[in-house]
C-alpha cells in the first residue's frame, strides 16, 4: 500500500553502523537492515545530485535521461517512478531537500504535492530530515487509507558538516570547536575555487600550504559528518515509529539510499563530483518489507542505485516500462 524512497545526500556506506562502522550513527537504520535486506556494493550512477537522483528515479543512465549539467532538465519523454505510481492510483509526494531535485531538474513529474528546497526555514536550514519529517507524518496519517508513494531526500550528510544539537557534541569537543574554526579560516585562505573556497572543500595541498593540523581538521569534520548521520537517523526513527502506530507496517516497502559518496581526502581532494573513485560511487542501500523482502539477507553481489526503481515497482506489483535500464533485485 505505501512506499517510501529516502534517499540521503552525500552519504557513504562505511561510516555507517549498519555497515559495520564503530560509531553508532545509525541505530534505526541498524534494526531495518536487521529486519530487510542490506547491499554491499551499490553502485551510483553518478558522483553528484544532478545526475546522480534522476537515474534513481528514471532507472536510466545519465546518457539516456541526459541530464549531465547543472542547467540540464529531464526530458518529459523519461518515466519517472512517481508518474508510474500516479498513474496506478496513489498519491505521490515529494520533499526536494535541493533545486536539483525539484523542478529545476523537471524531478516534479508524476507527484502532486512537492516541497521544494527553498521552502525549509531557519535554523539549521541544511539538516531537513527533521522539518519534512514533521511534515510527512501528518501527511501519512491522511493517507493511511489509501497507496501512497513518497520521495524523501534528505539533506543532513551534505556540508555544511556540522550537526544540530545535540549530535553536533555526541563526538566532537566543543571545547576545541573554536580551534576547529581557526582552521577551517586559515585553510579557506588557500583554496583557489570560489566555490570550493565557499564549502570548505580544500585539497590536500591546500591543507599543506595552510600549516593546519591535518589529521585534527579531518577528524574534527568526521565528527560533525557522524553526527549528522546520527541526526537523520533519529529522525528516520520517528517516520517508523508512525509507520507501526498506524499499523502499516505488513503493508511498507520503505528503501534507503545514497546519491553518491564524499571524499575526505583519501585521493588529494576534499568534496565530490569530481572523481568516480569508491569514495564516492559506493553508496548505502537498505529494502525493508515485512513480509516480502527476508529479514536479515546481506547481499555481496554489485548493484546499481537504476535497479532500484524496477524493485520497488515488482514489490508493489506493478509492472515495469521496458524502458528501463535497471532491473529487479528481488
Amino acid at each position: 500500500q505505501g512506499v517510501i524512497l529516502i534517499m540521503a545526500d552525500t552519504i557513504r556506506p562505511d561510516p555507517l553502523a549498519a555497515y559495520g562502522y564503530d560509531r553508532d550513527t545509525t541505530p534505526v537504520l541498524d534494526r531495518v537492515a536487521a529486519s530487510g535486506a542490506r547491499f554491499d556494493d551499490t553502485v551510483a550512477q553518478a558522483t553528484w545530485t544532478k545526475v546522480s537522483a534522476p537515474s534513481i528515479l528514471t532507472s536510466l543512465y545519465p546518457l539516456a535521461h541526459t541530464v549531465r549539467n547543472t542547467l540540464d532538465r529531464l526530458p518529459s519523454s523519461a518515466v519517472t517512478l512517481a508518474e508510474i505510481y500516479r498513474e496506478a492510483g496513489y498519491a505521490t509526494l515529494s520533499f526536494s531537500s535541493i533545486t536539483f531535485t525539484g523542478a529545476a531538474t523537471n524531478l516534479h513529474q508524476g507527484f502532486e504535492e512537492l516541497h521544494e528546497a527553498a521552502s525549509r526555514t531557519p535554523p539549521n536550514r541544511n539538516k531537513s530530515a527533521r522539518e519534512f519529517v514533521d511534515r510527512l507524518l501528518p501527511w501519512l496519517d491522511l493517507h493511511q487509507d489509501v497507496p501512497f508513494f513518497v520521495f524523501l531526500h534528505l539533506f543532513d550528510p551534505h556540508s555544511p558538516f556540522e550537526p544540530r544539537a545535540p549530535y553536533n557534541t555526541l563526538w566532537a569537543n566543543p571545547s576545541t570547536r573554536a580551534a576547529h574554526i581557526d582552521r577551517m579560516a586559515k585553510v579557506r585562505r588557500q583554496i583557489d575555487s570560489p566555490f570550493l573556497r565557499g564549502q570548505v572543500m580544500p585539497s590536500q595541498d591546500d591543507l599543506d600550504a595552510s600549516g593546519v593540523d591535518v589529521e585534527a581538521f579531518l577528524s574534527y569534520r568526521k565528527a560533525w559528518y557522524d553526527g549528522s548521520i546520527r541526526g537523520m537517523d533519529t529522525e528516520i526513527g520517528r517516520l517508523f515509529e508512525r509507520i507501526e502506530t498506524l499499523g502499516l507496517t505488513d503493508r511498507m516497502v520503505v528503501a534507503f539510499v545514497g546519491d553518491h559518496g564524499e571524499e575526505f581526502l583519501e585521493h588529494g581532494n576534499s568534496w565530490h563530483g569530481q572523481s568516480v573513485y569508491g569514495e564516492l560511487t559506493q553508496v548505502p542501500l537498505i529494502l525493508w518489507a515485512p513480509g516480502r523482502v527476508p529479514p536479515g539477507r546481506q547481499i555481496g553481489d554489485t548493484v546499481r542505485t537504476i535497479d532500484l526503481m524496477p524493485t520497488l515497482l515488482a514489490l508493489s506489483g506493478l509492472p515495469a516500462p521496458d524502458s528501463l535500464q535497471g532491473q529487479s533485485l528481488l
